[in-house]
């Protein structure tokens, strides 16, 4: 059997166009990849063919075929489809009732390296209100909300691969705001007061000066404050 340079090693360049992405070094037979490489393309099999013939007498050769195959690793990060979420819910939202979906794609090839998760991040304004599902992205309601308590919150949100690699994350944010609701009830200032007045020997008789009640109830667009006082048979109604 010959050996060393008494043998040159050559791609068949009648056989398809793989050959194009390798160099063959025609002394040692040796195959290097001309380009990165990347299993998450368009190219991960190649196909080649390669002669090799006897330096010394050209009609003495043999081909073999060479295949590759690029296997995949996770060198790809999570990206979220949306890095940057509102949402508007009524302060009576349900607790448990979704507000918000986060979604991401993952480009690399096989699905194990493609598995994500979501989590809220420690600089959310509001901890406690909300929760996310740390497998499809879902913000719910985790609590009763009051309007009058918080009106907005912003939530940070990070999207990762698991099992967890360093760098292979994103974060996104979902601001929310919540609308108030016409859910308290109006209260007297004073719930005693007294009025004394002279009554006319027949109706209709002035009552002035007659102070109404002072009257408060949280500001809320739908409400409408209604006064009444009944005095000797006789009723005064204010809107």
């Amino acid at each position: 059997m010959d050996i060393g340079d008494t043998l040159i090693y050559s791609f068949d360049t009648q056989f398809g166009n793989d050959y194009r992405s390798f160099s063959l070094d025609p002394n040692t037979g040796k195959v290097t990849n001309l380009y990165p490489l990347d299993a998450d393309g368009a190219f991960r099999t190649f196909q080649m063919k390669v002669i090799v013939t006897d330096n010394y007498d050209e009609s003495s050769y043999d081909e073999a075929t060479l295949s590759i195959e690029v296997l995949d690793i996770n060198d790809n990060a999570p990206k979220l489809l949306q890095k940057d979420l509102t949402a508007k819910i009524k302060e009576s939202l349900a607790v448990g009732a979704m507000v918000q979906q986060f979604d991401s794609s993952d480009a690399d090839f096989l699905s194990k390296n493609r598995v994500v998760r979501y989590a809220l991040t420690d600089d959310s304004d509001c901890p406690g209100d909300y929760l996310i599902n740390m497998r499809t992205g879902v913000v719910r309601v985790a609590q009763e909300l009051d309007y009058e308590e918080r009106t907005s919150c912003q939530l940070g949100v990070r999207v990762y691969n698991f099992p967890e690699m360093v760098g292979m994350e994103q974060f996104g944010t979902l601001v929310i705001t919540v609308e108030d609701v016409n859910d308290n009830f109006p209260t007297f200032d004073q719930v005693r007061l007294a009025v004394s007045v002279s009554p006319p020997p027949f109706p209709p008789f002035p009552l002035c000066p007659l102070p109404l009640p002072s009257f408060s109830t949280v500001p809320s667009p739908p409400a409408r404050k209604i006064y009444s006082l009944t005095l000797l048979g006789f009723s005064l109604r204010a809107e």
